[in-house]
């Protein structure tokens, strides 16, 4: 404790961007200044994934509308706040052709993605990796990360024998990932009726630092949200967008 107290931080404040908006203008400070390799769509305006589509003519829709009704819905950012918190207890064992395998007993919602990231982060093979979900005490889409899994790996690695980290209730919420915080344009045409003429969705995703499962998530919130609807004329734009917040899962 007296070491802590003497040791002096000095911190450098960088530039940093928080609204998803802003991260995407002009001039806004870039979060992954990276190659095309790295699968981000648009580096320069930390936009990590989007999509754009149209069917039929979506303004002439809305010119066949006797009503036009717009307005903007904005998501907070939320913790999933499942029962279970994250965690995982892992050992080695000897696998079916004799040699040693590491398994790993983990709360994740995607074993075998779990598997092959840590194959591909500890240099092994599927078969030397065995990864066991039970009975998941709550997901809600948060278990899909891999947040202890490769800690607990790497210490059996090291010390050779089983080693267990679950979150507690406060480190699930400030180390864990959220839900993403979006904001949503909605614009309807419809004649007298009820009948829709024209639907036009514009959403904005906050993925924070890290795009983890930003793009897919976007993904699904535009198809399968204008897949319910009838109309003649829809239009989509969508941003899956980085900033210097908390990684949303």
């Amino acid at each position: 404790e007296e070491g802590c107290r003497r040791v002096e931080v000095v911190y450098e404040q960088l530039p940093y961007v928080v609204d998803p908006e802003e991260a995407m203008a002009p001039g806004a400070p870039v979060i992954h200044d990276k190659g095309p390799e790295s699968r981000i769509v648009r580096p320069e305006n930390n936009v990590v994934g989007e999509v754009h589509g149209e069917i039929g003519a979506v303004e002439d829709g809305f010119a066949e509308a006797d009503v036009v009704y717009e307005e903007t819905f904005r998501t907070q950012r939320v913790q999933h706040a499942s029962l279970e918190t994250h965690g995982a207890v892992a050992w080695y064992e000897e696998g079916e052709d004799g040699t040693e395998r590491l398994t790993v007993r983990s709360s994740t919602q995607t074993p075998f993605l779990t598997r092959r990231a840590l194959c591909a982060l500890f240099d092994l093979e599927l078969k030397q990796v065995r990864v066991l979900a039970g009975r998941v005490g709550g997901g809600f889409g948060g278990k899909q990360e891999m947040l202890v899994e490769d800690i607990v790996a790497l210490a059996v690695m090291r010390l050779r024998r089983p080693v267990k980290l679950e979150y507690t209730r406060p480190e699930q919420f400030y180390g864990a990932t959220t839900r993403h915080p979006f904001t949503i344009r909605v614009r309807a045409g419809a004649r007298a009726d009820g009948t829709l003429t024209a639907l036009q969705l514009r959403v904005v995703a906050n993925t924070g630092a890290y795009g983890n499962h930003g793009p897919a998530v976007m993904f699904h919130s535009v198809g399968e949200s204008m897949a319910v609807y009838r109309a003649p004329h829809k239009k989509v734009d969508a941003f899956s967008v980085y900033t210097n917040s908390v990684p949303a899962g």
